[in-house]
């Protein structure tokens, strides 16, 4: 028993990367030399990723109770002193047992034959409680004859609206004043329940939009909506959330429910960009000060001479003041400022209806399956009245939403899987990119996190703290 342990403890230390650079190569060349120890080695690293991939699990579901509920810093037994005994007890006969790791079977499904599921809206109302994660519309008046210059309240960006720039659904010219709405989505929780497709088209190599800002422009008098009169564009100098290639603007067909890219070009500045401008208040306040600085070192008589004006200049040095070798005026050159420009600003956005607009990046979605899928809560107990399924990708900033009984997503990514059920319970499910998956029918088992999460903010904060396990997680099996 004793060589048992001993070789066990040696495996886990090759794994833990704790052997000596001699030892590390004398335990390779064993590996090469013992195929049974190869394999023996090879099924324990499966079981430490695998008993990892559980106390990332475990850490996520208890997470709720770290940030609902406060209390003083005690120390937390990691799940690690639970899960290391049972490391220890699976791993004594792997070292005597010549087995080759489970073999796990790639689908031979290429991308033409994934169909795609179409964004569809359930036909039951959503759940009240789904209301606590829209993001509401910002409504400010605007004066027809006016217009009006808004700075949006997330992005601090700057929408300008021209005079005269709307008409109604017959296209009659607008008077008086309006209601102008908007609202701003720049991160997946604000995407999550949005109602949005975050795909660019339906097609059998799906595509999606990695967004850096989404603006949704409504304008209403009496209750009617209005339109943008002919003629009439509205201009953005917009904030995008992240600089990033190949930014494109969009704008979605509701009706279609696809996104059309517009014929704006997306530019930001280079990054220490500038613009120089004289600063001319300053150039005059120093040329005055100057000016008082030297008026009282010279003393001048003026001598009237056939009405015309001689000015002769006498020099008083009274004692301890030197004379000026010479008395330079402000130097203009020293007055020009540059102003640097915001590397996250794309300026002058031309935006030619109301609407919703989204500035991003088109990506190809890798390593596509198509699932079929049924839900369980963590008793076991089926979820048989879910309403709608929304799944992001922590690679990308977007949030795609299906009905739940069909999607599509990256087999190899980091997703998290949010359900909302039509009784008003909110579910979560973590898929680690070391989980494999395959096109075919899975059953999810979801946690109930409906006490947990209740609004934007709160779900804010638990994908930031998914994602940030998810990377320690990952170094620490790496």
């Amino acid at each position: 028993m004793r060589q048992e342990l001993q070789n066990i403890e040696y495996i886990e230390r090759y794994l833990e990367n704790d052997l000596s650079n001699i030892e590390k190569r004398k335990f390779e060349q064993h590996m090469k030399e013992d195929a049974g120890f190869k394999a023996a080695v090879n099924l324990q690293r499966q079981v430490v990723r695998q008993l990892k991939e559980e106390a990332f699990l475990l850490d996520v579901s208890n997470y709720h109770q770290d940030f609902t509920k406060p209390s003083p810093k005690v120390k937390r037994l990691s799940p690690w002193w639970i899960i290391l005994p049972v490391l220890t007890l699976i791993s004594i006969p792997l070292v005597w047992y010549t087995m080759s790791a489970p073999k796990v079977e790639t689908s031979d499904l290429t991308t033409e034959q994934i169909v795609v599921p179409p964004i569809i809206e359930t036909e039951m109302a959503a759940p009240a409680q789904l209301k606590a994660f829209e993001t509401s519309f910002v409504s400010k008046k605007v004066s027809v004859q006016k217009g009006a210059i808004i700075q949006l309240k997330k992005s601090k960006s700057t929408l300008y609206i021209p005079e005269n720039a709307v008409v109604d659904k017959d296209g009659n010219p607008v008077k008086g004043a309006y209601e102008l709405q908007y609202r701003e989505l720049r991160d997946r929780a604000d995407m999550a329940f949005s109602g949005l497709p975050m795909n660019y088209k339906n097609q059998k190599t799906a595509e999606g939009l990695n967004s850096v800002g989404i603006l949704e422009v409504r304008a209403f008098k009496n209750g009617e909506e209005l339109q943008l009169a002919p003629g009439k564009v509205l201009s953005l100098d917009y904030e995008v959330n992240k600089r990033a290639k190949d930014l494109d603007l969009y704008h979605l067909d509701e009706t279609a429910e696809k996104w059309e890219t517009t014929s704006e070009v997306v530019d930001l500045p280079k990054r220490g960009a500038y613009t120089e401008e004289f600063d001319s208040i300053a150039y005059k306040a120093a040329v005055i000060a100057h000016n008082e600085k030297f008026k009282n070192l010279i003393k001048a008589d003026a001598v009237q001479r056939d009405k015309d004006e001689f000015k002769v200049e006498t020099i008083f040095m009274p004692k301890g003041m030197k004379k000026l070798e010479k008395e330079e005026r402000p130097d203009p050159n020293k007055y020009i400022v540059k102003h640097y420009k915001n590397p996250k600003l794309v300026e002058d956005l031309r935006l030619h209806s109301f609407g919703i607009y989204n500035c991003g990046q088109k990506y190809t979605i890798k390593n596509q399956i198509a699932v079929s899928a049924d839900y369980t809560d963590l008793e076991q107990m089926a979820i048989d009245n879910a309403h709608t399924l929304s799944i992001i990708d922590m690679n990308y900033n977007a949030a795609y939403s299906f009905k739940p009984e069909q999607f599509i997503c990256n087999a190899k990514a980091n997703n998290i899987f949010l359900l909302w059920s039509n009784d008003g319970k909110l579910y979560s499910f973590v898929k680690r990119a070391a989980i494999k998956m395959n096109t075919g029918d899975y059953s999810f088992q979801m946690e109930d996190l409906s006490e947990t999460i209740k609004n934007t903010s709160d779900l804010k904060r638990y994908l930031k703290f998914v994602e940030k396990k998810t990377k320690e997680t990952v170094t620490k099996i790496d």
